[in-house]
């Protein structure tokens, strides 16, 4: 499942902004994708908020 062009690099830019410098653009946008195939059967106007959600997470996981 992939987001629209313009939901997608809102999300990403959401999160780049809140990670700052801890990581890059593409590691942002590599682990929104993951989630998004992770999230697949979620109703459509579900999934940005629930990818931006489950991304957080996962680079909050990561970066402790």
């Amino acid at each position: 499942m992939r987001l629209r062009e313009s939901s997608f690099s809102r999300t990403v830019d959401r999160l780049c902004t809140e990670f700052g410098n801890e990581v890059t653009r593409e590691q942002v946008a590599d682990i929104i994708e993951r989630c998004l195939c992770d999230l697949a059967g979620t109703p459509p106007g579900a999934m940005p908020e629930l990818s931006e959600r489950l991304g957080r997470q996962r680079l909050l996981q990561a970066h402790r």
